[in-house]
């Protein structure tokens, strides 16, 4: 009795001392979220315009525009595109009335840091006169995750060439620059929601007037919309 007993309790160490030196296979890797956004929704700027016009002073108008807003970037390339119209009451020289802007830009690189290239164009009021501005920009992005907060930071800026035309004849080359700084808030997993507010400044320098020349645009925006994120999109 004692030696069945015993070759048993034998056998069971050994299986237990065999399963113990086994190698035991690695944890599987948590699924990495892709570096993809991708944002489509309505976006409201309060934008105030002012212009230095050779020898007559300053301009200035103000007024509200609204549109939409898409944006589809992935690790490599992206693309962004904008529309908003809307009307500013002037005072001075002519800066009221309709005011409508919309904008293209192609993105390479991810939604860390990409560098950025596209056309603009800006239709409003100048001197009383219908106007066009056609605008080529280059320029950065970079953004960071504020943690697991759902706040993401977003900051650009840009190089701008411009052409306006008045009539259907260019009488406006400028050069200038835009800047911009957005917070977003994600709403949480599960729910692709998204609200922003941001700064937008951009400015123009005339390249052809001997006189000081300039136009500038700047104010506040809010955004809200539905957005897919990393957290959202997985390998």
């Amino acid at each position: 009795m004692i030696r069945p007993a015993l070759i048993l309790a034998l056998c069971a160490a050994s299986a237990v001392t065999a399963f113990a030196q086994e190698p035991q296979s690695a944890p599987a890797e948590p699924r990495q979220p892709r570096g993809g956004e991708v944002r489509f929704g309505y976006l409201m700027q309060s934008l105030r315009r002012n212009s230095a016009l050779e020898g007559s002073g300053t301009a200035t108008g103000s007024g509200t525009i609204a549109g939409f807003e898409f944006l589809a970037q992935t690790d490599g390339l992206g693309v962004m595109a904008r529309r908003s119209t809307g009307s500013t009451d002037g005072t001075g020289h002519g800066l009221e009335g309709d005011f409508i802007s919309q904008e293209v830009r192609l993105m390479i690189g991810g939604r860390i840091f990409s560098v950025e290239g596209g056309v603009l164009e800006r239709t409003g009021s100048h001197l009383n006169e219908e106007t066009k501005v056609v605008v080529w920009r280059g320029g950065a992005r970079s953004q960071w995750n504020l943690g697991g907060s759902g706040l993401v930071v977003k900051l650009g800026v840009g190089l701008l060439f411009s052409r306006l035309d008045t009539e259907g004849s260019a009488q406006f080359k400028g050069r200038g620059h835009d800047l911009d700084a957005m917070l977003l808030y994600q709403a949480p997993e599960g729910l692709p929601l998204y609200v922003l507010v941001g700064w937008h400044h951009e400015r123009f320098d005339d390249l052809e007037s001997t006189a000081p020349r300039w136009e500038e645009g700047s104010g506040p925006y809010l955004g809200i919309g539905v957005r897919l994120a990393p957290r959202l999109i997985l390998r």
